[in-house]
């Protein structure tokens, strides 16, 4: 078995329908950085606005231990991460996001 860290902070790369509402709800205990290549998706979330209504911005303003970025080296701190990706519209999962990802910092 893994021994985690003592100190937690995640890190939430993709922040959809699936990434927004984890890293909201994990940054009610833990810090959290959101990391999304989508600009405009980074500025709507750092005003309080989700525009999938995955997240309402009481839940936003709420999520202290939060912080959005665009720029990966704001992952260098992170000790745990979690990945999401997009699904197509047939359900199958695209790889394209995977290819130019984000590199670990290690």
């Amino acid at each position: 078995m893994v021994a985690l860290p003592t100190s937690i902070h995640l890190g939430v790369i993709g922040l959809g329908y699936v990434g927004l509402p984890l890293a909201a709800s994990f940054a009610k205990r833990y810090p959290v950085t959101g990391f999304d290549i989508n600009a405009h998706r980074i500025e709507e979330l750092n005003q309080g606005v989700d525009r999938t209504l995955e997240v309402s911005s009481d839940e936003l303003s709420a999520a202290k231990e939060l912080t959005f970025s665009t720029d990966p080296d704001s992952l260098t701190d992170v000790n745990v991460y979690v990945v999401t990706r997009p699904v197509r519209r047939s359900g199958r999962r695209s790889r394209a996001s995977s290819r130019g990802g984000v590199r670990p910092p290690w």
